[in-house]
């Protein structure tokens, strides 16, 4: 069965994706004002991107974007859910590094952007939020949000 969330899931090229930590995910809302307030009923698009070295991969068998889960929380509410960026539609490979690749500097990385209203069917009230972000033993930082 193909999980619908996955077609929410951009992984063009986008400008607007933060520069990921050596090894890790960082995520971004824009714009990035202080404090990030949006409208209610508007799209709210998360920009993201991971680098993964040799033994993350190793430690990711769905995939990198398979092992990406990000966790949203209500703060004003008692409410949260954490998903996966893609729900993996094969089974977990169990070793993803290209063959003959043992070089130390060698990295995967990729960018991807979601809107957060769609992938977490966002109600259409006023609300506050934190979102976070992790591959494997790697967060991104906290970013917290409001709709109005």
């Amino acid at each position: 069965m193909i999980e619908p969330r996955n077609s929410l899931v951009d992984f063009r090229e986008d400008k607007d994706a933060p520069k990921p930590p050596d090894v890790g995910i960082a995520i971004a809302l824009l714009p990035a004002s202080k404090p990030l307030k949006f409208s209610v009923g508007q799209p709210i698009v998360l920009h993201g991107a991971y680098q993964a070295d040799l033994n993350l991969i190793r430690l990711c068998p769905a995939g990198m974007s398979g092992s990406v889960m990000m966790t949203l929380i209500r703060t004003d509410r008692p409410w949260g859910e954490t998903a996966r960026l893609i729900t993996p539609q094969m089974a977990p490979s169990l070793d993803r590094v290209p063959k003959g690749t043992d070089d130390p500097t060698y990295r995967e990385v990729e960018q991807f952007r979601v809107d957060l209203v769609k992938f977490f069917r966002l109600p259409k009230e006023p609300g506050k939020y934190s979102i976070e972000a992790a591959l494997g033993p790697h967060f991104s930082g906290r970013i917290s949000f409001a709709i109005e």
